[in-house]
């Protein structure tokens, strides 16, 4: 799919905000550790970028042989492209484009201003592959930062609802990145991805240990690599 311009992605989601009526649809999402409501759009397919972040296909970047491109161009036609590929040999992508097809698209995406997929990339392939046009997503406001989009990501992809589960390594990346880069603590961690089923001193201890097994697994799978 052509990839157009960034601006033109904006011109198009604040012209798609713009137009909505006062009872247009809503949904609520956790945001800044609060819930918060936000508009949903109908844009066309084209006006959303895949998101080469997303810890859906994060491994199977990594040993990518184009993993290069992507990193440093990561929005060019050829990028989206590898990543179009990765999202289609994801687990349960058949399952996907065949409940769309039937039902359509029941759950809305998440977008940045930008035309960033926070959630529903595969959803949007998917919806590319069966001729689906149009792509329902919800948009963040204009200053959500790179961290905030991505514990939004941790929230929306980790639930257990009709959406694929992230494979075994993707999560365990998705553990170290929030403890290096973010500098959460297992607490924090262990009751975003409902590893510790309530903050009873017994479920935290459960649950951090298990997300220092997390750390300690991706230690050696790396080691073997």
């Amino acid at each position: 799919m052509p990839i157009i311009s960034e601006e033109a992605r904006k011109t198009r989601i604040e012209e798609a905000l713009r137009a909505l009526e006062p009872d247009s649809e809503r949904i609520p999402v956790q945001w800044q550790d609060t819930m918060k409501t936000f508009p949903v759009i109908r844009v066309p397919l084209d006006s959303v970028l895949l998101n080469p972040r997303s810890h859906r296909i994060r491994a199977q970047l990594e040993s990518h042989p184009q993993r290069q491109l992507v990193l440093e161009s990561p929005f060019s036609e050829k990028s989206q492209a590898v990543i179009t590929a990765l999202l289609r040999e994801t687990e349960g992508y058949e399952k996907l484009k065949t409940n769309l097809t039937e039902e359509d698209q029941r759950d809305a995406g998440v977008v940045t201003r930008a035309g960033l997929l926070v959630n529903g990339n595969t959803r949007s392939v998917a919806l590319q592959d069966i001729g689906k046009k149009y792509i329902r997503v919800a948009v963040l406001p204009g200053d959500a930062t790179p961290q905030e989009i991505d514990e939004l990501e941790l929230r929306l992809q980790m639930k257990q609802e009709l959406k694929q589960d992230y494979t075994f390594t993707n999560e365990l990346l998705f553990v170290d990145e929030l403890i290096t880069h973010y500098n959460q603590s297992h607490e924090r961690i262990a009751l975003d991805l409902r590893w510790a089923a309530s903050r009873s001193q017994k479920e935290l201890n459960q649950g951090k240990e298990r997300v220092c097994q997390s750390v300690r697994l991706l230690s050696l799978i790396r080691q073997l690599q």
